[in-house]
């Protein structure tokens, strides 16, 4: 740990270099102010603030990022482009935002208000505009909003007496500090006239950045930070403070960060992802992951995660509390503890009802040294169990899927034995995990161990690993003659881990499983179950055998695990994996949809029988009857088929099965009609008709003498024998479709008009005769 920065000597800072009372929003602002156009380059800021205050000609560099940083981040400062006709030099300028000036003119005046003594304030009235200033205080905490502040004291020099009238300073003397005795204290209440919200707000609040003010003074130095900002690393590492501050509060963030949680209480399991029953949607809690992964001791270093999945109700939560008292205790001979001692550690209770939701991890992540002298961080990982009454498939799926990908070493929890109907919800979780990850052309999971509950077979199958591995291989065999559904399983368990193994545990007792005021009393637990725990925790938990998480064949450190989580999570939350369905409805919908398509088949080769392939062209009346009685035939096909899912589900795929022929009906139609030999030379037949009568119709004006007309006739008629010419130039080159179907369409009116006047002419009586018929 890097010691904090100490004032070199206890002798007061020298006038000349004591540094200004103004924050660095407060130099930009005072400096694009100053200047003649009300904007200035970043190198113009620089220069001003050298030249009005010498501090920063001796100060180090770092003063230069904090200013970059407040122009980039803070809505105050606008950016604007050079005029090239008019500037000199490159690079943009920069100047004041008009709604943020009247905040940034009352940051200055407070300034000058609380600082009225001090030596460095600037002398230019015109940037204050008159205002009146009264009593100093110690404290330039003018840009932080939130008025109770957090005052972390870096250093201090030799002990001095603190004449200031500031009660919370007066009441911690200053003396020399180790890191291990940095404290928070409370910064200074001002004494102050209210004034509105407006006014106290910080112009740089709105940004959404968070600004780490370092102070220095003759008696100490000291960073100021909002109440409510949680002090992490990245707000050291983003700020790129004074090469001495990041010293100084890296020191801090390794003390906070060592002691983890238990700043904030004694450890714990801490909820990461939850479950919103509602929507059935998920949500990662991302400030809490990087609190358990980010500490700057377990952050860069290879991760093991050991998770156990399985159905709810079935102990995962207690044997992990096991598993937290051998890593608090692996050094005890004793480590289960006493026999009236009560276990503690993740949530679990007795009863029938769920209790863990989510995802959770323990809150302390226990560095492990290997042989090799590397050291690996452990965690721990707690999920909701499957199949309760208010998670669905898809809610099971994702968390046996999201636990799946992230640990190193899964535990499936299983109850008595390995059945079929538990391999088959593997297959199903572990292939939900696998499309969400980026490979799947390799294993993509580590370790796999199947742990059994409550075995009661011991004289066929001893517990342990032994019996347990000879088990798993009988169970997960792949054998000839086996179903293709049985040997598809397995092979695809084996295809997705590196590693596979198997624990037969014993039943914990009568007293664990139906005394409601059990505990975890060793004493009420069964003398077998035991035995079996202190060969299974220390074994799973062994340095050699902690499985480093690998993606990709990639170790994962916690920084990295973080990283994943994120990725992982945004896959389930969008809409790209399929929807995962129980047996019975996969089931149905398949059985549905293969009614639909038999139906479907039967309606095509019906209807192909009628008017299909090269067969003659059919009237369309006698087409739709044909039609309508295939359509029939079909959907009773459909009806008449068993199929599973109720008659509601079935009511969705007759209506899909419904659509999809007409659709048919559509296209057989058009195919019929393609076939007449008028329909596809009804374009030109029509308007050949159509110049001989305008041919005829101008003989006849010319004849009469309505010479007026007949030209009007024969300008029509040359239309017509361009339309004519076009529409064979299109039938032939195949452009220009748009024009041909504008012209096929034109005929077609003149068609229907020319039968409707036809029809008017032959009278009424025709017509009746030919409804009547």
């Amino acid at each position: 740990m890097a010691p904090l920065p100490q004032l070199e000597s206890s002798q007061p800072v020298p006038p000349a270099l004591s540094k200004p009372p103004y924050s660095f929003s407060t130099l930009i602002f005072m400096a694009i102010e100053d200047s003649p156009d009300k904007r200035l380059p970043v190198k113009g800021i620089y220069e001003w603030i050298v030249n009005n205050f010498p501090y920063y000609k001796t100060a180090s560099g770092g003063w230069r990022n904090s200013v970059r940083h407040n122009l980039s981040l803070s809505k105050s400062f606008r950016r604007i482009q050079r005029d090239k006709s008019q500037s000199v030099g490159k690079g943009s300028l920069w100047c004041v935002c008009p709604e943020y000036r009247p905040a940034l003119l009352e940051v200055l005046r407070k300034t000058h208000s609380y600082h009225s003594t001090n030596s460095h304030l600037i002398n230019k009235p015109a940037l204050l505009g008159g205002g009146d200033y009264g009593i100093p205080t110690v404290c330039d905490s003018t840009e932080i909003s939130d008025p109770l502040c957090h005052t972390l004291l870096l250093s201090t020099a030799l002990p001095q007496t603190f004449t200031t009238d500031i009660t919370t300073f007066a009441e911690n003397p200053l003396c020399p500090l180790t890191p291990e005795e940095l404290y928070t204290m409370e910064s200074v209440e001002y004494q102050q006239e209210e004034v509105s919200e407006e006014t106290e707000k910080d112009p740089l609040s709105d940004s959404g950045y968070i600004e780490l003010h370092y102070y220095q003074s003759p008696q100490y130095q000291y960073l100021v930070v909002p109440g409510e900002t949680e002090l992490d690393l990245e707000t050291v590492e983003i700020l790129q403070l004074d090469s001495e501050v990041q010293e100084a509060a890296g020191s801090l963030l390794d003390l906070a960060d060592a002691k983890g949680t238990r700043m904030g209480g004694e450890p714990g399991p801490v909820q990461i992802v939850t479950v919103c029953k509602e929507n059935h949607s998920f949500e990662l809690d991302t400030k809490a992951l990087a609190r358990v992964l980010l500490a700057p001791h377990v952050r860069d270093k290879h991760v093991v995660v050991l998770s156990v999945a399985g159905a709810f109700r079935k102990g995962k939560s207690f044997l992990l509390d096991f598993m937290l008292r051998y890593m608090y205790r692996k050094d005890d001979e004793n480590w289960l503890g006493r026999d009236d001692e009560p276990l503690t550690g993740f949530s679990w209770r007795g009863g029938s009802e769920p209790e863990t939701t989510g995802i959770q991890l323990w809150s302390e992540v226990f560095l492990v040294p290997k042989t090799d002298g590397t050291e690996v961080a452990v965690v721990l990982m707690d999920t909701q169990g499957a199949f309760d009454d208010q998670s669905t498939v898809k809610d099971c799926a994702t968390i046996f899927a999201l636990s799946t990908m992230t640990s190193s070493i899964q535990l499936y929890n299983l109850s008595n034995n390995i059945q079929e109907d538990d391999l088959q919800q593997l297959q199903l979780f572990t292939e939900y995990g696998r499309l969400a990850m980026d490979e799947i052309f390799q294993k993509p999971f580590q370790s796999l161990m199947f742990l059994i509950r409550d075995w009661s077979f011991p004289y066929e199958y001893t517990y342990g690993f032994k019996g347990g591995n000879d088990f798993m291989d009988k169970r997960l065999q792949v054998k000839e003659v086996q179903h293709e559904e049985l040997q598809t399983v397995r092979e695809h368990i084996h295809s997705c881990f590196t590693k596979i193994s198997c624990f037969l545990l014993p039943h914990p007792g009568l007293k664990v499983a139906t005394n409601p005021a059990f505990r975890g009393q060793l004493r009420d637990v069964a003398p077998e179950f035991k035995e079996q725990l202190q060969s299974l925790i220390p074994k799973l938990l062994h340095p050699d055998r902690l499985a480093e998480k690998e993606i990709n064949g990639n170790k994962v450190t916690c920084r990295g695990l973080l990283e994943f989580f994120k990725a992982y999570i945004k896959i389930y939350q969008g809409e790209d994996l399929p929807q995962p369905k129980t047996m019975l409805m996969a089931t149905a919908e398949a059985n549905n949809l293969a009614a639909v398509a038999t139906a479907k088949d039967q309606y095509y080769k019906n209807m192909e029988k009628v008017c299909g392939g090269e067969l003659p062209y059919v009237s369309p009346d006698s087409l739709e009857e044909k039609h309508n009685f295939c359509y029939r035939e079909a959907l009773h096909t459909f009806s008449s088929t068993k199929k599973m899912g109720g008659q509601e589900f079935c009511d969705r795929y007759q209506a899909q099965l419904e659509k999809e022929l007409d659709e048919m009906w559509q296209s057989f139609s058009k195919h019929n009609e393609s076939k007449n030999l008028f329909s596809a030379f009804r374009t030109p037949a029509v308007l050949f008709v159509l110049v001989c009568l305008l041919y005829v119709l101008s003989g006849v004006l010319l004849f009469i003498g309505l010479s007026t007309f007949a030209l009007v006739c024969d300008c029509t008629l040359g239309v017509v024998m361009m339309a004519i010419l076009t529409w064979a130039f299109i039938r032939y080159s195949g452009r220009y479709r748009n024009v041909g179907g504008a012209i096929d369409q034109a005929a077609g009116v003149v068609l229907e008009q020319a039968t409707v006047m036809l029809n008017k002419s032959r009278g009424p009586s025709v017509v009746d005769k030919k409804k009547s018929s």
